[in-house]
């Protein structure tokens, strides 16, 4: 087998370790915002769009893009 093969085990490893870091960002960008909406800004806002929302959209994406490469298993 070749380096540059991937085998469906390192695919369906790849996809999750995506989800799971999709999943984190999620969780950090509402839980920004929640407290954006509750006691006004954390950061700054320009920051909290920086750091939190851009990257959790990108994950997203990602995401996405992987889940509709990823062949169908059922």
């Amino acid at each position: 087998m070749l380096a540059a093969q991937k085998t469906k085990t390192d695919e369906e490893f790849e996809f999750k370790a995506w989800v799971y870091a999709f999943l984190f960002m999620l969780g950090l960008s509402v839980t920004d915002i929640a407290a954006h909406l509750t006691g006004g800004p954390v950061f700054n806002t320009a920051f909290e769009i920086c750091v939190f929302h851009i990257p959790t959209a990108i994950l997203f994406i990602i995401v996405l893009h992987q889940k509709r490469r990823k062949p169908s298993t059922t």
